[in-house]
């Protein structure tokens, strides 16, 4: 088995040079049971999220997945509107099932926005962040 090296600087370089734009951050509805009926169909449905998101994606774009069933795509983009619409292509695609071993499982995504910020880049602060925007999206303030 093969060892896969990650240079975490590389990241952070990554997020300096997109400083001041949208990311998108998403979490797959209810993956738990999902996985409680088939882990099968579970991995699917990590596997389809991502091709959603990158189907929806620009190329200049790059998606990360930043917990289980938490994405995030760093959109480069500095308009609030545009990240808006990207959002939207993703999200037209809620409630598609996926099918795993004679069953239909319906995949539906939570979406929150935030921005890379401009100052002083902190990564824990940054993807704690990125978390906040999930938390949001699932409970949307009235």
């Amino acid at each position: 088995m093969s060892k896969k090296r990650v240079d975490l600087s590389d990241a952070y370089d990554l997020f300096r040079s997109l400083e001041g734009t949208y990311v998108l951050c998403f979490d797959i509805v209810g993956l738990s049971a999902i996985n409680a009926a088939s882990r099968r169909a579970g991995d699917m449905a990590i596997l389809e999220t991502t091709n959603r998101i990158e189907s929806a994606s620009g190329d200049q774009m790059v998606l990360l997945r930043i917990g289980g069933d938490e994405f995030a795509l760093l959109t480069a983009l500095q308009s609030q509107l545009e990240a808006q619409k990207v959002a939207e292509r993703i999200m037209d695609q809620n409630g598609i099932p996926i099918a795993c071993e004679g069953m239909n499982y319906p995949l539906s995504l939570h979406v929150g926005y935030t921005k890379i910020p401009d100052s002083a880049l902190r990564c824990s602060e940054f993807f704690e962040e990125m978390h906040q925007a999930i938390l949001e999206s699932k409970n949307p303030k009235i």
